[in-house]
């Protein structure tokens, strides 16, 4: 109050903040053949992220986002680990329903893509990868943009 104007207050409102959190630090659900770790993407370290271990052999990990988040931020690649001439593929779906598949060969990098997430229950990221050439995939540094 100054000036000649009174004090007033307005009636409560809710307020919902939403921050950036790193998949790689939350708990993750099933998963099969995925590591949680560094990895190393055209000579860039990328941490956390989610890594094949084993080329060859198919790989998921699934987040529980419990419909309190908005976007999903990751680059998806094959690891520098990979052989020349490797290949694999990354799906991500939403509550089983596909959201995007990105094929991924040695040297390209599907970098900074955001996806709507919102409303999603829980997040899959399957992972496929070549025997030989010996292909290592990657979740590079998941991000979510959720409340608490």
């Amino acid at each position: 109050a100054s000036a000649g104007i009174r004090t007033g207050t307005s009636k409560p409102v809710t307020v919902v903040v939403y921050g950036w959190e790193k998949l790689g630090r939350r708990a993750a659900g099933p998963n099969t053949n995925v590591a949680v770790t560094s990895a190393l993407i055209a000579t860039d370290y990328y941490s956390p992220s989610l890594v094949t271990e084993v080329a060859g052999t198919p790989a998921s990990i699934e987040y529980t986002l419990g419909r309190k988040c908005l976007e999903l931020r990751s680059s998806y690649a094959l690891t520098d680990a990979s052989a020349t001439g490797a290949s694999g593929s990354v799906t991500v779906t939403t509550d089983g329903a596909v959201a995007v598949t990105h094929p991924l060969s040695v040297g390209t990098i599907v970098a900074d893509e955001v996806l709507d997430i919102e409303d999603t229950f829980r997040v899959r990221f399957d992972l496929a990868t070549s025997t030989t050439p010996a292909a290592f995939a990657a979740v590079a540094t998941p991000e979510a943009l959720c409340t608490r």
